[in-house]
């Protein structure tokens, strides 16, 4: 098989095959029954897992009717996928090498199944991701996949079905909206499955499985979505299946025959694989709520996928649960995060051994940076909930200014210090060719944002928490590229900041975010980036509950916090859009 190196170039992750059965049997479902022949390609297709699955698990009639075809870069992989299809038995397959961004195909397979290689830009190098943008007219940060799906949709027949199984961060992030924008027009998508954190798939990204069909989007059609994720919080034990719930019913598996639970069919499979059979089955028999298994505690959502009508904006849920309170929080909003304030990634060395230390004072005289230019650098590790930490532990060189309304470096040879410290570490910073090609000088922090800004009062969170921590800081500290920064835009009232602040920490913010966003990364890990806390609803500042919730705020940055008043921070912020917080889940409307 494949080398490691090779594996991470190419983007390579091979398909369980209980995860292989479970996409060919979604994709099958939408396959017109009455053709004669049925075409199928999976233009990735390594070992041949996918295809194999196919022909598995098809509908009986069509058993001798399918005509498999296969096409993968590596010969190696190749060789072991005929063997495997010869194995089965599987009359006639073509297998080919090729590369199948590069192939000339017609649109006339009735499937294409496939779980694409993730490459992202760094690996495909600046160049060739350039030539594929702009050669398939997509935009923003494209990934190898990206090219796949576009591909994919250029040779399924009219009528066909696309079954793909791929990252699930095209559903959210707005690298993935070229994706969201493909997969509607002359195509309709049919389900969803985000398979999250549930472990079902060893690549480092999480899955999703997606179905659609070459067809025109019905204008009251619905989408069914389905997601599947880690439920830490969860307390006391799991309900039964839905199959034992007050009754003798039987098993999905065992009904009419002597068949055994799926999760324990053979005991050659792959650690790990009788758990992922389980909790496929768990999908396919219409179970939602929490389930315990050896590898965790999971919760099963189910709902309907919501399309914003600007595609920048991520897909998300929507069921009975969410619905009417996420309706009554956009009534009830005056504003977002995003009009009141700017909202910011930190700054970014991309040569950090060299700009940020904790050792600074050690340095000998000459060849240590003027204190002018050392600032007090925030990262995760002291972003902490209403107050950022006191104590900061690293120091960031900081070569830069504003003049004149604008960003410029700072001219070394007005800090000797400085200059003799950056020219020692030369070799290391012009490495950054990126920088001297943006016709920036060789010393310059990649991403300095904005010298000026760090002086004023601003919430400060980790990219990535479990939980909201978004603090306030007013010492004046740098903030690093692992967190995220918000100001209040000009003439805004200071009290606004606070407002955010409290909206941000509490109970609603998580809930809003996990409804509308859900980027969760493994076990419960959210990303508050730009793009999503932006969108975060805000009430009029000027009522009650908000006029209450901000004099709290106070009373927390001045160190008086207990769980008394993280409680009264939950209760105040959903008030504020006139709902109550029913035991920590979304409710109705406040009476």
């Amino acid at each position: 098989m494949s080398s490691a190196a090779t594996i991470k170039r190419l983007g390579i992750h091979y398909t369980p095959t209980a995860l292989a059965e479970f996409l060919a049997e979604r994709g099958w479902a939408y396959v017109d029954s009455v053709r004669d022949r049925t075409r199928v390609l999976d233009p990735a297709c390594g070992d041949g897992e996918l295809l194999l699955a196919c022909h598995r698990v098809a509908p009986t009639p069509r058993a001798g009717q399918i005509e498999l075809t296969g096409i993968d870069l590596e010969d190696e992989t190749l060789a072991v996928a005929q063997a495997r299809l010869c194995e089965a038995r599987i009359a006639r397959p073509t297998l080919r090498r090729g590369d199948f961004v590069e192939e000339s195909l017609e649109p006339s397979y009735d499937l294409v199944i496939a779980n694409p290689p993730y490459v992202r830009t760094q690996q495909l190098g600046a160049a060739r991701t350039r030539e594929l943008a702009k050669r398939f007219g997509l935009s923003g940060r494209i990934d190898l996949a990206h090219v796949f799906v576009k591909r994919m949709t250029e040779v399924v027949r009219p009528g066909g079905v696309i079954a793909l199984l791929t990252s699930n961060r095209f559903l959210f992030t707005r690298a993935g909206r070229c994706v969201r924008e493909m997969l509607s027009g002359e195509f309709r998508v049919r389900e969803v499955w985000d398979l999250g954190d549930a472990k079902l798939f060893k690549a480092a990204v999480l899955p999703a499985v997606v179905v659609i069909v070459r067809e025109p989007s019905g204008g009251g059609s619905r989408t069914p979505f389905v997601r599947i994720y880690e439920d830490a919080g969860a307390e006391g034990p799991p309900p039964s299946p839905p199959w034992t719930r007050g009754s003798e019913k039987e098993a999905p598996w065992t009904r009419g025959s002597e068949k055994e639970a799926p999760w324990t069919r053979g005991s050659e499979k792959e650690e790990g694989l009788a758990e992922a059979n389980g909790l496929l089955d768990l999908l396919r028999a219409g179970w939602s709520g929490s389930v315990a298994t050896s590898e965790g505690r999971y919760r099963i959502e189910r709902g309907e996928l919501a399309f914003p009508t600007d595609p920048s904006l991520p897909w998300y849920l929507l069921n009975e649960e969410n619905a009417a309170w996420l309706d009554q929080i956009d009534r009830a909003k005056v504003a977002t995060f995003g009009d009141v304030g700017k909202i910011r990634v930190g700054i970014k060395t991309t040569a950090d051994v060299v700009f940020v230390r904790n050792d600074w004072a050690s340095l000998p005289d000459d060849g240590r940076p003027e204190d002018e230019l050392l600032r007090p650098l925030l990262t995760h590790r002291e972003a902490e909930r209403w107050c950022c930490a006191g104590e900061v532990v690293c120091r960031v060189l900081y070569p830069h200014e504003i003049h004149q309304g604008r960003r410029r470096p700072v001219a070394l040879q007005r800090y000797p210090g400085a200059e003799a410290y950056l020219k020692e570490h030369e070799a290391i910073l012009r490495k950054r060719s990126y920088v001297t090609k943006a016709n920036r000088r060789w010393y310059e922090i990649w991403v300095p944002q904005d010298p000026d800004g760090w002086s004023e009062p601003k919430i400060v969170a980790p990219d990535i928490a479990t939980e909201p921590r978004f603090g306030l800081d007013e010492s004046g500290a740098v903030v690093n590229g692992d967190c995220y920064w918000i100001t209040l835009r000009e003439g805004r009232e200071a009290d606004w900041l606070l407002l955010m602040l409290g909206i941000a920490n509490s109970s609603l913010m998580t809930q809003y975010y996990d409804a509308r966003f859900h980027n969760k990364l493994y076990s419960g890990r959210r990303r508050f980036m730009t793009q999503y806390v932006s969108a975060c609803p805000l009430p009029d500042l000027g009522s009650a509950p908000a006029r209450a919730l901000v004099r709290l705020v106070k009373r927390l940055l001045e160190g008086r916090s207990d769980a008394r008043a993280e409680s009264r921070v939950n209760e105040l912020a959903w008030r504020c859009f006139g709902l109550t917080e029913p035991g920590g889940r979304p409710g109705g409307r406040q009476t």
